[in-house]
């Protein structure tokens, strides 16, 4: 996330606010993966989409891009890792609170077979576990409230 217009003149922020929520994860309590973190594969926590309309002023290729809808996935996921440690950041789009559940497979995409994973709680600055990796895999329930990011990590 950035938020600078895309080539259509879409302002990030118009389109998805939490992005400014993912930047306050980017200096405080995930800077450690943000920054310096190495990106992963991240896994696909939900298919539901979302669309907003747009409106834009800006010309691309001798076309006037006036307005339109934009479709994309409800939930963004991405993941990186550092320190031993994979975090997982999950970033619910859509306006209203939601709860995702999905498998985690750990071992396919983390070279992970046993481990616990947490979720971090920003205003309390603490994480509690929220479920196991057993077998390379881990059935995981999270709540996401509309417009924030959540992270999950992993101790390899």
């Amino acid at each position: 996330f950035s938020s600078h217009s895309d080539g259509l003149g879409i302002s990030v922020m118009n389109v998805c606010p939490e992005a400014e929520t993912l930047g306050l994860a980017r200096t405080t309590y995930g800077k450690e993966f943000l920054v310096y973190g190495d990106m992963r594969k991240a896994p696909i926590v939900s298919l539901e989409t979302v669309t907003y309309p747009y409106v834009s002023d800006r010309v691309v290729d001798r076309v006037q891009a006036s307005e339109g809808t934009l479709t994309v996935e409800r939930v963004i996921s991405t993941a990186f890792e550092h320190d031993g440690k994979i975090a997982i950041f999950l970033a619910n789009i859509a306006e209203e609170d939601m709860t995702v559940n999905f498998i985690l497979e750990a071992a396919r995409m983390y070279g992970i077979d046993e481990a616990e994973v947490q979720i971090y709680d920003s205003e309390k600055d603490t994480y509690t576990k929220l479920t196991d990796i057993k077998d390379g895999t881990a059935k995981c329930s999270v709540e996401l409230p509309s417009r924030e990011v959540v992270m999950l990590v992993i101790n390899k």
